[in-house]
């Protein structure tokens, strides 16, 4: 996080596939946090392993990747996907509310979330949307207001994540709570405003507990 990644060729990762194909795996999880951050290397690894498994026949090959929602504006490169044999792409939805995602810096636009999503199931991906819930909105940033004009409650931003995700309809859902790290702008605004909840003791930092008092 905030750090340069570390990168390898597309040619040797696919490389790397292929050989534990040849070994007789299938099922691949790649763990990068966003596969196509490198877009035209992915293209270059995508079309590697599509000419791999049609010029030796491979049918048995799932891909499992973390992508960026808005890579449904590019149909070519999900068809390439699809022929490479990735099959479930991870998705960080984040938040159906603006004020959240501008929050974040995500380079997210809530409007075309759900269309979005639809492009991805058209193309016949397994998705799973990954999310962040009540996420805390820093000094001097827009808070998210309900249509009276008050700051959203916790059960108003929950009723705005169930409205979404039942409109977009992802495969399976994943929802967790902001866990602020150390070194972080989330850590330093939370902390110089005394939320933190240090007593808890870094077990809880795993997505699963609330470790901050909520806006």
């Amino acid at each position: 996080v905030k750090n340069e990644p570390r990168s390898v060729s597309p040619e040797r990762f696919a490389q790397q596939i292929k050989d534990l194909v040849s070994k007789g795996f299938s099922h691949f999880f790649v763990v990068d946090d966003r596969s196509e951050e490198d877009m035209e290397g992915f293209k270059v690894w995508l079309q590697d392993l599509a000419d791999f498994r049609r010029e030796r026949h491979v049918r048995r090959l799932d891909l499992t990747i973390q992508a960026r929602l808005s890579l449904a504006e590019e149909p070519e490169v999900l068809e390439l996907m699809r022929q490479a044999g990735i099959q479930t792409a991870a998705i960080g939805f984040e938040s159906p509310i603006p004020e959240e995602v501008w929050a974040m810096r995500k380079p997210i636009v809530p409007e075309k979330m759900v269309e979005w999503t639809k492009t991805w199931k058209k193309h016949g991906f397994y998705v799973h949307a990954m999310f962040i819930f009540a996420y805390p909105i820093p000094p001097g940033k827009k808070q998210p207001l309900n249509a009276a004009g008050k700051p959203m409650s916790a059960r108003e931003r929950a009723d705005a994540f169930w409205r979404f995700i039942k409109a977009a309809s992802p495969d399976t859902i994943q929802v967790l709570a902001l866990t602020p790290i150390p070194g972080t702008e989330d850590w330093e605004f939370l902390d110089k405003e005394n939320r933190i909840f240090r007593e808890l003791g870094w077990a809880a930092w795993d997505g699963l507990h609330v470790v901050f008092q909520p806006d």
